[in-house]
């Protein structure tokens, strides 16, 4: 006979907020919703988020906190995968306001996120950035999609397979970008995407730059007002 942690040997997340303090892995078991502020912080290295499917949400009347929170000061080797962050922020005429999170994930430490990797996550609704990793340190968002994202949409080292649409700032930006598309709608100047590299990507900006890149191959980008559709070095 076999235990329930060998049957199942993570740790489950029914409730937020919730704290991971402890190195492991973590999934959740049904939808999390709060009030305000944060629904899960990060603070332990090594760590594998499976949101299983189900939505992290907010309900706060005023965008706040953050779905999920990497809180560590030097955070390394975590994982998220597979789920959906929501709130209730939109776009007002190139304006965002609203209810809900102002970040989908998103890193308070003192150093960049490293060997860390969002997988298969889709963010909708909030004030400031969806998935926001830093493109400084080694970070991967794949297959990963942002809609009505009031500042970035999607950052990392390297982005590919992804989507970030109706930002009001830049909607993706990374080393490397690579299979994607983005798109800006704000009132701003943003970029579609701003990359070192991009490869086979579409940039949209409502009043910016459609991409801005050291390097496009097989690229098309478009700018609806004074910018370049591409602007490559």
């Amino acid at each position: 006979m076999k235990t329930l942690a060998q049957m199942e040997p993570r740790t489950s997340i029914a409730s937020a907020p919730f704290t991971i303090s402890v190195p492991g892995s973590y999934y959740l078991t049904t939808n999390l919703n709060v009030t305000g502020g944060n629904a899960i912080s990060v603070q332990a290295n090594g760590v594998t988020l499976d949101l299983s499917g189900f939505t992290i949400s907010s309900s706060a009347a005023v965008a706040s906190g953050t779905a999920i929170l990497l809180t560590n000061t030097a955070p390394i080797d975590i994982t998220i995968l597979n789920g959906h962050i929501t709130g209730g922020v939109t776009n007002n005429g190139g304006v965002f306001n609203g209810p809900g999170f102002q970040y989908g994930i998103f890193y308070s430490g003192g150093d960049y996120p490293a060997n860390t990797r969002v997988s298969g996550v889709s963010v909708s609704g909030c004030l400031v950035d969806g998935i926001n990793l830093s493109k400084v340190n080694t970070s991967i968002l794949e297959s990963c999609t942002a809609r009505t994202i009031g500042g970035y949409g999607l950052v990392a080292s390297i982005v590919t397979r992804s989507t970030a649409d109706n930002c009001g700032g830049t909607a993706i930006s990374g080393g490397q970008v690579s299979d994607s598309h983005g798109e800006m709608r704000g009132n701003g100047a943003g970029t579609g995407i701003d990359a070192t590299t991009a490869i086979n990507c579409y940039g949209f900006s409502l009043n910016g730059n459609g991409i801005v890149t050291g390097s496009a191959q097989h690229c098309y980008g478009y700018s609806n007002g004074a910018g370049y559709g591409i602007n490559a070095n």
